[in-house]
Order: structure tokens, then sequence, then C-alpha cells
């Protein structure tokens, strides 16, 4: 085992992933990349298509169905550039919200006795962007928690860690950090 990826979420089930993660990698003297994933939820250009006529189309499931019921004057140019202003300021808080996740896991790892780390932040589908790390450094081991921040979201679409499980090749420890999990 030489390269250990980490799935970060900011909670305190992420401490207790980058404590296993550090413990095996000074064991192996393995290498640790640490990996969060902000989910994308933006209203204006990183999920809205602006057409011809200025309409704009959202491509959720719910947003097609909310586009239709929009008022007329929300979808005007000003409406348009706010919801652009909004979105740079939501960027720019999941960056300092991220980054601040990851300088916390390197800070654990690093008091841990670990010095070769590696930090990725990444956007999307956090299963999806946390098996495209795994790729691309060529990891051997996957540390995830058991359970994330967002218990009700795990029941109506799965965790993230059962997504990882299913669709990956490489070995997958999963931290439990109480007795219900």
């Amino acid at each position: 085992m030489k390269k250990i990826v980490a799935g970060l979420d900011g909670s305190a089930h992420g401490e207790a992933v980058v404590a296993a993660a550090a413990d095996l990698a000074k064991t192996y003297a393995a290498s640790l990349t640490l990996v969060h994933v902000a989910e994308k939820r933006r209203f204006g250009e990183a999920e809205w298509h602006y057409g011809e006529a200025d309409m704009p189309v959202h491509t959720s499931r719910f947003g097609a169905r909310m586009i239709e019921e929009m008022p007329d004057w929300y979808t005007d140019i000003n409406s348009q550039e706010a919801l652009r202003r909004y979105d740079l300021q939501s960027a720019a808080i999941e960056e300092a919200v991220g980054e601040s996740v990851l300088a916390h896991g390197r800070d654990i790892a690093e008091g841990a006795g670990i010095s070769e780390i590696a930090s990725e932040l990444r956007y999307g589908d956090p299963a999806q962007e946390i098996l495209e790390v795994v790729d691309d450094v060529g990891a051997d081991l996957i540390v995830l928690g058991r359970r994330g921040m967002n218990r009700f979201a795990e029941l109506l679409l799965g965790s993230v860690s059962q997504k990882v499980l299913h669709h990956t090749r490489t070995n997958v420890l999963l931290v439990a950090t109480d007795a219900r999990d």
C-alpha cells in the first residue's frame, strides 16, 4: 500500500477518516491525498443555460417545472445578472470552506507525522470526483466515513461511501465513528 485517498466532508466523521488514513499512511509509509468535494448548487451560469430568447433552462428535474412557473419579470437581464453574482459569491464561499476543510485535514495528518500529503478540492458529485482522484493518483486504498453530513440525503440518494464501493475496484476502508454507525 503506497497511495491512500481520504474523502473529507467537513464533519467529525471526516476527522476520524483523516486520523485512520494518517495512521495507515504512517504504518505503510504511504502518501496521502485528501479530497473534499463541494456539490454544485448554483442558480446562475453553472447550472443554467441562457438560450437565444434569454430564457434560462435548468438542468435538474424540478428545474424545468420551476422555470415554467417563473413570472416573466424573473427572467429579465437584471435577474440573470443577480443570479450570476449570487453564483460568484457562492463559489467563493464553497472554495473557502473546502480549503478550510482540507487545511484542517492536513493539520491532523501532519500531527500524526505524515509528511507526504496532497489535497484536492473538487466540485460535483462527491463519489464520482473521489473516484476520479483515486484513478488520477493510482491509489491502493480509499478511506471514507461511513456516514456523512447529511443523513436525510443518504436515505433518498444513497451515501457517497455506497456509491464509491459500487463503482471501484480499489480497496475501501469505511470508518465508523460511533456505535450507531
